[in-house]
């Protein structure tokens, strides 16, 4: 998204670069519940590689040794990055990884032996951190730059809120912004931009703050180049806005090693030239730069010194490549090679999964990485080696989500030994990687097991799943069709078979103890006559009429969550017009999709109706698990618990299986919604039935001619179905609307210029 430049460099863009404070020990801190005052730091083996600010007011400070850390802060709490072993991670119990790790402190030297790092902790912190952002600013474009840095593109959020506030005043000081250059000049069209743009910062960050207990440092500009800059200066938990006209003063004595692009050899070429500074960059003449670099060249050294950036924000969420790597002392044993091998596919093949959940797509290439290390005969001084890798293609995934980390470890370790061992042994390096990927079959539907990511391209919130077309629509009504053919043979065919051993000595001539609702009550007739013969035999007849209900709200249940894990990743496991119409009403499914999968569910249930009128013996006098009113219960009643349940369901099922907050949760989403499924019968049984799914009812209803008042179980659920779309909108309506447009605390004269929000004592923050 690119805004249209102007003379002066500035454009009508407004970008924010919103940057972690100290991120892998906040992700620690909260993960163990250590407070947040306390000195704390993340060690990998016996060096720091995250501290927090309490720590570094003590003196602690990255790559520091563990031993002088303590030296230094006795009380500095260390925390051990994740590790993996040849039995798993550090964060199984009874794994040889968990047993070091709760060793702590120092002494890590043998564990770098046996595991390897692994920072998927922070990967799935980050998966919530950009969850949380794409809610709250669909329309932003959002750029993953690193795991705790993120780009947004908030042009068109501002555009939106500088329309809907014409005539209001805008401020960044009120947003509690240090601003670069004095206050923002809010007659300036795009100083006013900007002044939105940190208020949007500003509630950003609360949320962050507020839903997830992560601190930000944010900059807020015209270009990245500055935003990430303006991230940078005021740390921690604070942001900083920089105008154009203060990106000179900026840059006179910002190092170049600071500005992005010039730490590496463009700036030891600069330095050749005695520069040292963005600002003594500034003082060399078009004409020296050409000169060295090029033309072209020039014009971006000149531009990038000044602060002038037309570098776009883009959506980078989907990595190219995933990999696992461990540098070890030169090895010759094809064992110790086989042990990597196996620890390092653990790793690559979680990723894996993750990554096919979240983007429907899977590696064709595996790649296997090495480097031979002869040992040196001075220590102090090794030979310079180079790396290499060899492919294979990637051994197919024993699942559809989760491929094979065994699997993964025996086909790099087979092309290890095949083709790299006679040109890598002594082996220092290895690693193991996934690359080329394909797309799977799209599928429209909203996958229970499925992680929804919307895209958060601008004007455009919704998920890439909600845009299926036809063709990539059809795939999935064989699902949708088998699985409801499964569904309603299993939960009907329970009802059916099971009421055959109901005691029947008693049964009154309308109770034929095939169908569902009123055939479920035991009428007065049956009590008294009960009565009249025994306790014993009323005793019988009431516990097997429980038991019929227990095994039948079972088999509901349970038959959706093993479906749901079964076929969730092909249609969506829906198997219900219910779910189908309320997915499409809150706009996580396609119409045609939604058409589609009710046309397959409606073909399923006839299917199934007719398998269960060919099983019963005398099929002519059984309703086959029609729904009908109970004895005693008025249609209004009736229409109103289905709609009730089916709500619960519908609500259940966008709030484990579609919203992207219950990110590392989806896989219990079966379990979930089986759970409501299963409740949904045990409260409705005995009133009706428990349709809560009009293509359930239709088949069995269609095959035995049960057609009385079947209207409510098509409008019940129905009527649920919409009422559950604005129940999971209010649940999920982003936090920002929520936040006061202007803290109290920072309205003008209450807050000093130079210091940001303080979000630590809101009394809506967790505790870390």
């Amino acid at each position: 998204m690119e805004g249209p430049s102007r003379v002066d460099g500035t454009s009508t863009r407004v970008v924010l670069h919103i940057d972690m404070d100290s991120y892998y020990t906040q992700v620690e801190m909260k993960r163990l519940g250590i407070p947040r005052d306390t000195p704390c730091a993340v060690q990998q083996w016996e060096g720091l590689i995250a501290v927090n600010y309490p720590a570094r007011a003590r003196g602690i400070t990255r790559h520091m040794r563990v031993k002088e850390a303590k030296k230094v802060c006795p009380e500095l709490v260390l925390v051990h990055v994740e590790t993996l072993g040849a039995d798993g991670s550090s964060d199984d119990p009874g794994s040889a990884a968990a047993a070091a790790a709760a060793a702590g402190g120092g002494g890590q030297e043998s564990r770098r032996l046996t595991q390897k790092a692994c920072l998927e902790r922070y990967r799935r912190a980050t998966a919530e951190v950009l969850a949380l952002l794409h809610r709250l600013a669909p329309a932003a474009v959002i750029e993953k730059a690193s795991i705790d840095e993120v780009y947004m593109d908030v042009t068109s959020l501002v555009g939106q809120e500088v329309q809907g506030r014409a005539a209001a005043p805008v401020d960044a000081f009120a947003w509690g912004s240090i601003v670069i250059g004095g206050p923002l000049d809010v007659g300036s069209e795009f100083e006013r931009r900007l002044a939105v743009g940190a208020g949007i910062a500003c509630r950003l960050r609360g949320a962050l703050q507020s839903e997830l207990a992560f601190t930000a440092s944010t900059g807020i500009a015209g270009n990245k180049l500055l935003a990430k800059i303006g991230s940078a200066m005021h740390k921690p938990n604070q942001q900083t806005v920089i105008p154009q006209r203060g990106a000179l003063q900026v840059m006179q004595d910002l190092p170049l090693a600071k500005l992005r692009g010039f730490g590496g050899k463009l700036g030891e070429q600069l330095e050749e030239l005695g520069c040292t500074t963005a600002g003594q960059v500034q003082q060399l003449s078009h004409a020296s730069l050409a000169a060295r670099f090029g033309a072209e060249r020039a014009t971006y050294i000149e531009q990038a010194v000044r602060g002038v950036s037309h570098e776009a924000v883009q959506e980078r969420e989907r990595p190219k490549s995933m990999l696992a790597a461990k540098s070890f002392n030169p090895t010759y044993d094809l064992e110790a090679i086989r042990k990597w091998c196996g620890i390092l596919a653990q790793e690559l093949a979680g990723r894996m999964a993750a990554d096919s959940t979240q983007f429907r797509r899977r590696p064709k290439n595996l790649v296997v990485h090495y480097r031979q290390g002869v040992p040196p005969a001075n220590p102090r001084h090794p030979p310079a080696s180079s790396e290499h890798s060899k492919s294979c293609p990637m051994p197919r995934f024993t699942s559809h989500t989760e491929p094979s980390a065994e699997a993964v470890a025996d086909a790099a370790f087979k092309l290890f030994t095949s083709k790299i061992a006679a040109e890598a042994m002594p082996c220092s390096r290895l690693a193991i990687s996934a690359a080329d990927f394909t797309e799977l079959p799209a599928s429209a539907g909203a996958a229970i097991t499925r992680f929804l990511v919307p895209k958060g391209a601008a004007g455009s919130g919704s998920s890439d799943v909600t845009s299926g077309s036809a063709s990539a629509a059809m795939p999935t009504k064989g699902g949708e069709l088998i699985g409801m053919t499964f569904f309603v043979f299993t939960g009907c065919g329970a009802a059916v078979f099971f009421s055959s051993t109901r005691v029947s000595s008693f049964a009154t001539d309308t109770e034929e103890g095939t169908g569902l609702g009123s055939s479920t009550a035991i009428d007065s007739a049956t009590l008294q006559k009960a009565l009249a013969t025994g306790l014993s035999e009323l005793a019988a007849i009431l516990t097997v009429n429980a038991s019929w209900g227990i095994v039948t709200a079972t088999a509901f249940g349970f038959s959706i969550m093993v479906l749901a894990y079964g076929i969730g990743h092909v249609s969506g496991c829906q198997l219900n017009c219910a779910v189908t119409v309320s997915l499409m009403l809150s706009g996580n499914l396609a119409l045609i999709q939604a058409v589609t999968n009710i046309c397959a569910q409606l073909a399923g249930s006839l299917l199934a109706a007719g398998l269960l009128y060919g099983t019963i013996p005398n099929p002519s006098s059984s309703s086959l698990g029609s729904n009908s009113v109970s004895e005693g219960f008025a249609k209004g009643q009736v229409l109103l618990g289905e709609a009730v349940m089916t709500a619960f369901l519908c609500y259940i099922v966008h709030m484990t299986a579609v919203d992207i907050r219950s990110v590392g949760q989806k896989g219990f989403a079966p379990l979930a919604i089986g759970a409501t499924v299963l409740l949904g019968h045990a409260v409705l049984l005995p009133v009706d039935g428990c349709s809560i799914n009009p293509t359930r009812s239709f088949g069995p209803a269609v095959v035995s001619g049960t057609w009385d008042n079947f209207w409510i179980f098509v409008a019940g659920p129905m009527i649920g179905a919409v009422v559950a779309v604005p129940l999971w909108w209010l649940s999920t309506q982003p936090a920002m609307d929520a936040i006061d447009m202007v803290p109290a605390a920072h309205k003008r004269g209450a807050l000093p210029e130079v210091h940001g929000p303080d979000f630590k004592d809101s009394p809506t923050s967790p505790t870390v």
